[in-house]
């Protein structure tokens, strides 16, 4: 069976369970597809399909280029594999350019396009590698902390880096930078990561100053600076202290970003759902995974989930648990999941719990039962999804937001190249992300209001959801 394009976005933009499967090569993808698109190439399906999607009767809509022939052959040979409702996007990437859509260039681009929202909305400070080559000349008292994985550290990074991977990063900076006096500069290859890193530890709230390398080893590589080659470093396992430090942090961040906790018996309940897709991802390190996990969860450390969502999940709209026994690298990975406009995130906090661990899910299940009724939030934020999907024309479709875009906001980004450095087309990308977060923010700031949980919110020095968002939203909608 084969589907329109036109028809295709709109049920991108309902709430239904739905795989939008690119079987084209990565490299090929990379030059444009539809915005969720996810990279499944028709020459690693057999290996890939089981994890990005886990349920056989899921409805699956395939695409390549264009009168390729490559969806058809995936089409057959997903057939082949059990599943039972598999389409045909009609003209493939180039009717959905008929259709007046848009297709976007570059790999990861919903993560990639999230990462210049964040940094955009909570002005997320920088350093230039410059300006760090010269506190490193001074002696100045810092750490500098990769969120990249392992492997990628090792290959290349900042001299005198320590590996501290995404998620990780809250779990083991209070050991790591426990003076507050000293600045922690987070690091990746590139930006996003780096950014959300930055921005993860400020939410938390500690109370160093923490800046984002400005585009990462390959900046200071491009400021004609040695990177560091086979480094080892890696930020320690949390002493008892800097576990109730996080965990302190982490439960600010339950509260303010309304992470979901669920249990056992639940989880295994919808391990045995026919009708919905469960993704149950442990989201420790590797080593940890390996010596014990929950039967069924597949490893996505958290750093890397929220930098590529797309690898790992393939159907929107389905549930996702993710575990962690000591529950802070769940929180944070939950939060951001959360704020990209996933609804059904949830941690389940595997036995035993330490027990500010056990506080923070009872604190948590009891401010989720006093909190004002947000179903009618939950729709906007659905309404407002379709409309960003819409085609040009149509009505509080993209043009609409984009004469509303000021002159300003054009010219900030002109003045900005950088920002598309990943390869994620910046503009449209986010304002496909501005509009379907817009509802969710707004119900955090009501919650805010709400004197028991607004007094336990971030620091003083941290953005709260509703720091000059309307403007931005005026301009940059």
């Amino acid at each position: 069976m084969a589907i329109s394009a036109k028809r295709v976005s709109e049920r991108l933009a309902g709430t239904e369970e739905l795989a939008l499967l690119d079987v084209r090569e990565q490299g090929v993808h990379y030059r444009g597809h539809p915005f969720y698109a996810v990279s499944a190439p028709l020459s690693r399906l057999e290996l890939m399909i089981g994890d990005l999607v886990p349920r056989n009767d899921v409805p699956i809509i395939v695409l390549d280029g264009g009168n390729e022939g490559l969806a058809e052959k995936a089409a057959s040979r997903l057939g082949e594999l059990k599943y039972s409702n598999v389409s045909l996007m009609e003209g493939g990437c180039e009717g959905w350019k008929k259709a007046g859509l848009e297709l976007f260039s570059g790999v990861n681009v919903p993560s990639k396009a999230f990462g210049e929202f964040v940094e955009h909305h909570y002005q997320t400070p920088r350093i230039p590698p410059e300006e760090l080559k010269k506190l490193l000349a001074e002696k100045r008292k810092l750490v500098i902390l990769d969120s990249r994985p392992f492997e990628e550290y090792r290959r290349m990074s900042i001299p005198g880096g320590i590996d501290a991977p995404g998620a990780e990063l809250v779990w083991r900076v209070h050991d790591v930078a426990p003076e507050p006096d000293t600045l922690v500069v987070v690091n990746c290859a590139g930006r996003t990561r780096s950014i959300i890193g930055c921005q993860s530890l400020r939410n938390a709230g500690i109370p160093n100053e923490v800046v984002a390398l400005k585009d990462g080893t390959m900046g200071w590589d491009l400021a004609g600076f040695e990177c560091e080659r086979g480094a080892g470093r890696i930020a320690p396992a949390p002493t008892l202290e800097g576990r109730e430090k996080a965990l302190r942090a982490a439960e600010r961040v339950s509260v303010r970003y309304d992470v979901k906790f669920v249990d056992g018996r639940t989880v295994a309940g919808w391990q045995g759902d026919r009708g919905r897709t469960l993704y149950l991802l442990d989201v420790r390190t590797r080593e940890e995974f390996e010596r014990s996990h929950v039967a069924g969860a597949r490893h996505a450390p958290g750093g890397q989930l929220v930098q590529a969502s797309d690898e790992y999940v393939g159907v929107r709209h389905a549930r996702v648990v993710l575990v962690d026994k000591e529950l802070v690298r769940a929180v944070m990975t939950a939060s951001w999941l959360n704020q990209m406009g996933w609804d059904d995130v949830y941690d389940e906090p595997a036995l035993p719990l330490f027990p500010r661990a056990r506080r923070m899910v009872g604190r948590a299940l009891a401010a989720r039962r006093s909190r004002i009724p947000h179903a009618q939030g939950r729709e906007a934020g659905a309404d407002i999804g379709r409309r960003n999907l819409g085609a040009p024309g149509r009505p509080g479709g993209r043009d609409v937001l984009a004469r509303r875009e000021s002159a300003r906001g054009r010219q900030r980004r002109l003045d900005r190249p950088d920002r598309n450095r990943d390869g994620a087309r910046d503009d449209g990308a986010r304002r496909c992300l501005v509009q379907a977060v817009r509802s969710r923010l707004r119900l955090q700031e009501a919650r805010a209001r709400v004197p028991e949980l607004g007094s336990r919110a971030g620091g003083p020095d941290q953005a709260r959801p509703d720091d000059s968002f309307p403007q931005l939203l005026e301009e940059d909608a």
